[in-house]
């Protein structure tokens, strides 16, 4: 779709996590003149936390009984787009405002 626009059409992407070998795929996609831009990792508003839950049924129940008392929004991330939506429909049958995001939803 980029290259179908128009040259003097500026196109603004942003990521996260690209390492040298997704920003090199990104050239051959999209050309050399590019403009690269990194910053740093460590943000003070970004928090990652793990907890150990052996079940799955351990760690839907946690989240139904923890979200709500975290600030902020947040990301779960989970392994398989089936997991995902297992996740979502349980939060949103708790009452909890949520949504999935797949990277398929983008392609």
């Amino acid at each position: 779709m980029v290259k179908l626009l128009p040259h003097n059409i500026p196109v603004f992407a942003t990521t996260a996590t690209a390492n040298n070998r997704v920003v090199n795929d990104i050239k051959l996609q999209l050309g050399d003149d590019l403009i690269i831009s990194r910053g740093s990792l460590l943000r003070e508003s970004i928090a990652i936390q793990t907890i150990a839950l052996n079940t799955r049924e351990e760690r839907l129940v946690w989240l139904a009984k923890n979200i709500n008392n975290i600030p902020g929004t947040g990301i779960i991330y989970c392994l398989t787009v089936n997991d995902c939506k297992l996740v979502v429909h349980w939060l949103v049958s708790r009452r909890v405002s949520c949504r999935p995001f797949f990277l398929a939803d983008i392609t």
